[in-house]
């Protein structure tokens, strides 16, 4: 007979009532202060989840139009734009090669003008930051106040790290004593207990997602953090775009339309592109786009172009990005709730719903053992 299996001794009451006594208002105010904001971010990153489906009905004046076959040459579009906004500098077009898809000037001021391609009429003007989903991504990322990207990255590591973390070891310290089955503890306790219970429970399912969710979308609010990732995956930074060649001043600059028609001979399947403005002397122009198979909508490939002779000077696919670079896709990627199609959008939003509902338990908990104290504190002095 082979001998027992040695088992692992467990931990006694006083391991966890010392996590309990030094997790817990650790937990409690980070909730209160961090765990609010991370509340309101997953509200808004709920409503940004839904785009793909709800921007083309609620914006559908300025995204789609009619069946156009042969659109405009994008100087006209890029000159109708202009003068629907004469007061900004172009900064880029965005360009769907689909027959009912707008075309959109973005100007340097993040005003946005989008136009019919076939007639190049101005459908309307919109922020870049202005509609429902502009609103919501302003506000999920806190665009409204400077330096609002290290306010939400921060928030996050502090409730990463005081929540999650925290709430784990706090499930671990509050399991009912070995022998006692947790329906028949549970029954024993309290209302407060029993929401607690419910509080911990969805709160170790939506660990997971949650802890994804923040961990894929630091890349965009901390540079650290963004280096760190390309660090850890045995990457470098990309190198700075090729410039144009030394020319006379006085020369001009290519057009649009021929820009764009030699990006398309280098990459002829796209599935959408932002065609860069030169503003300066010197300045390549960049074309930023979606190759047609794309992985995902954050797998990028770029073509830096010559403004003045159109000669491609760098092509830098997708396919030949480096791990780093590819990871930091498909982290933005899954942030944003473009994997995996509608399942990993619902998976997404649950989690999110599910932060909601952790807030929402957890400030009621705290009210609920202020009131039995001070209702407490009122009986003893009567």
């Amino acid at each position: 007979m082979s001998p027992p299996t040695p088992r692992l001794p467990m931990a006694g009451p006083s391991t966890r009532s010392l996590v309990r006594r030094y997790l817990l208002p650790i937990h409690r105010w980070v909730g209160l202060s961090a765990g609010l904001l991370l509340a309101w971010m997953a509200l808004t990153g709920a409503g940004m989840a839904l785009q793909p489906q709800l921007a083309p009905r609620i914006d559908r004046a300025l995204l789609l139009v009619d069946h156009c076959v042969e659109p405009l040459p994008l100087d006209v579009l890029a000159d109708a734009a202009r003068a629907a906004h004469p007061a900004g500098q172009a900064n880029f077009l965005w360009l769907r090669p689909d027959s009912t898809a707008s075309a959109m000037l973005r100007f340097t001021d993040n005003a946005t003008v989008y136009l019919d391609p076939c007639s190049g009429a101005p459908l309307g003007q919109q922020h870049k930051y202005g509609g429902v989903f502009g609103r919501l991504e302003q506000l999920h990322r806190f665009k409204f106040i400077a330096n609002g990207s290290l306010v939400t990255g921060t928030g996050v590591i502090v409730a990463v790290l005081g929540l999650l973390l925290g709430g784990l070891g706090l499930w671990w310290a509050s399991r009912p004593p070995v022998g006692v089955p947790a329906r028949a503890a549970a029954t024993q306790r309290s209302p407060r207990a029993r929401a607690l219970r419910r509080h911990r429970s969805v709160g170790i399912w939506a660990l997971v997602i949650v802890l994804a969710s923040a961990l894929t979308g630091l890349p965009k609010a901390l540079d650290w953090y963004h280096a760190a990732v390309l660090a850890l995956a045995g990457s470098t930074p990309e190198p700075p775009p090729p410039t144009s060649a030394a020319v006379d001043p006085q020369s001009s600059l290519i057009s649009l339309q021929d820009a764009w028609t030699r990006v398309r001979a280098v990459v002829p399947e796209v599935q959408e592109a932002r065609l860069y403005v030169p503003r300066k002397a010197g300045t390549a122009i960049e074309v930023e786009l979606i190759e047609r198979g794309a992985p995902h909508t954050q797998a990028y490939t770029r073509v830096y172009l010559d403004a003045h002779s159109g000669e491609v000077l760098q092509l830098r696919p997708y396919s030949r990005s480096s791990a780093g670079h590819k990871l930091l896709g498909w982290m933005l990627a899954w942030h944003r709730g473009l994997l995996g199609g509608a399942a990993g959008q619902l998976v997404l939003i649950g989690g999110m719903l599910a932060v909601l509902f952790l807030a929402w338990t957890g400030v009621s908990s705290d009210l609920r053992r202020r009131f039995a104290r001070s209702a407490s504190a009122a009986r003893s002095r009567s």
